[in-house]
């Protein structure tokens, strides 16, 4: 199985990797995979609770293209200790990349941002 895709009880890679793996592969459209994104946004999942945040950093090209935000500007990625990325989008339907804000121990509210 590839090292990009998650497994599921069993073995069995996720649905959604496989449908990543597939418009990666051009097997099919940006829009049914623009469809099938806003489902997967639905999903409860545990992760990434118990995850370590490992680097902050702007969106790579390739990370932005695959989310269809190509000439948008650069978006907020957090990286764990899985492999896994964290990032912002500008609304709920993942129409572009976005900004993250926190709230510091202190209580300041921040902008999350790479240190460089």
């Amino acid at each position: 199985m590839a090292s990009n895709v998650r497994e599921v009880k069993g073995g069995v890679p996720a649905l959604q990797d496989i449908m990543d793996r597939a418009f990666q592969m051009g097997r099919y459209s940006k829009k049914a995979h623009a469809s099938s994104k806003a489902r997967r946004v639905n999903r409860k999942v545990a992760w990434p609770f118990g995850r370590t945040v490992i680097n902050v950093r702007w969106m790579t090209k390739a990370e932005l293209k695959r989310e269809g935000w190509e000439g948008r500007g650069g978006g907020v990625a957090i990286d764990f200790n899985d492999g896994g990325i964290l990032f912002a989008s500008s609304d709920d339907e993942g129409n572009g990349p976005g900004v993250l804000f926190a709230i510091s121990p202190k209580g300041e509210a921040v902008r999350v941002h790479p240190a460089s």
